[in-house]
């Protein structure tokens, strides 16, 4: 997602002067917010010749110099899982997101580090919708997983993203405590329309230095930018929280539409408990039953128990009109703890609609 600043890691990312800043990097308007809470993100930065990065680059973007060393630019991974997730300030499932990019100088004078993105995935589909209707290059990849232990001070950490345009993963193993200095990271998308800017500020923010390798399969753009299909790189281990914004070209009006006698809802309006009892019985039974409260007719209602991007059980309803309750099967066992509950159903003028709240267990 995102790469902090360190003692092993240095960039010059405040230019003494103002490079040209591309010209549609002026008319950007906000698209929208996301944030995220509870996050760690292994990241591997693979040192590269800086001429080896340029192709990649959109026009008014250069190569920041990588460790001092002259002729050399840096390639990073960094991907993140966070147990909470926001966008538009709306609760969402936890999950991973991923930025991929090039380190490069700040192109209009603003602080903090740059970095021109060259795709993003995550297992999260609000987030995926939102970027994907900005064109960023990316995709929806809900099999992205992750594998991390520790032993004494040396952490491992290991992401899998099989994305069916390029799948790749990184490893990373870091021990050396880092030196953090900088919380402001800008991301810069070429897409059909124009830039899109992915500013993201920092907070609470714990790191530790390393080794990495990253693997992508022979002849992909990613094997080609770090010079092998595996490839050794710097390696850190970060935690922290963020906030975003995200801005892009304005989207053109929308056609005038005839008045039509349904309005599509925003969200499914079907109101569920706050609490889901005893933690312990609904594991005895493996399921628990929600009594759940439409304020529309409702078809093929889907209920999904999430922790995190896990699904650990679900229920279906044929039809809901009024009140009625959906038995969910489990998975597994649950705790005491607070749940995601994801409804789904179709709604009367036949669209798909959604809604997430959170329901709490007791012991």
């Amino acid at each position: 997602m995102k790469r902090i600043q360190t003692s092993l890691l240095v960039a010059p990312l405040l230019t003494a002067a103002v490079l040209a800043s591309p010209a549609s990097a002026n008319k950007l308007a906000t698209a929208f917010t996301f944030a995220g809470t509870g996050c760690v993100e292994p990241a591997a930065v693979a040192i590269v010749p800086a001429d080896r990065v340029k192709p990649f680059l959109p026009p008014g973007f250069t190569p920041a110099e990588a460790l001092g060393l002259p002729g050399h630019s840096d390639v990073i991974l960094s991907i993140s899982r966070c147990e909470q997730f926001f966008v538009n300030g709306q609760q969402v499932p936890g999950g991973f997101l991923e930025d991929a990019g090039i380190t490069v100088n700040s192109p209009d004078g603003s602080p903090g580090a740059h970095y021109v993105e060259l795709w993003q995935t995550t297992s999260i589909p609000e987030m995926r919708t939102q970027m994907q209707r900005l064109g960023v290059r990316g995709g929806l990849v809900p099999g992205m997983g992750s594998t991390a232990s520790s032993l004494g001070p040396l952490q491992q950490a290991s992401v899998d993203v099989p994305w069916g345009e390029l799948p790749h993963s990184i490893s990373v193993s870091a021990a050396a405590p880092g030196n953090v200095v900088g919380s402001l990271n800008t991301w810069w998308h070429q897409t059909p329309a124009g830039l899109v800017r992915i500013a993201y500020t920092l907070t609470r923010i714990s790191d530790v230095e390393g080794d990495a390798n990253i693997t992508a399969p022979a002849g992909s753009d990613l094997a080609t930018l770090v010079g092998s299909s595996s490839a050794t790189a710097v390696g850190l281990i970060t935690s922290f929280d963020f906030t975003a914004v995200v801005s892009a070209p304005p989207l053109p009006a929308p056609a005038p539409q005839a008045p039509s006698a349904v309005s599509a809802p925003a969200q499914l309006g079907v109101k569920a408990p706050a609490s889901g009892g005893s933690a312990g019985k609904a594991s005895k039974r493996r399921r628990v039953a929600l009594k759940l409260t439409s304020t529309q007719p409702v078809a093929g209602l889907r209920a999904e128990l999430l922790k995190g991007n896990e699904v650990l059980g679900t229920g279906t309803l044929a039809k809901l009109d009024g009140t009625a309750s959906v038995t969910i099967k489990l998975k597994r066992k649950l705790g005491k703890a607070s749940y995601g509950l994801r409804l789904s159903g179709t709604v009367p003028d036949g669209r798909r609609a959604q809604s997430i709240t959170r329901i709490k267990f007791g012991r």
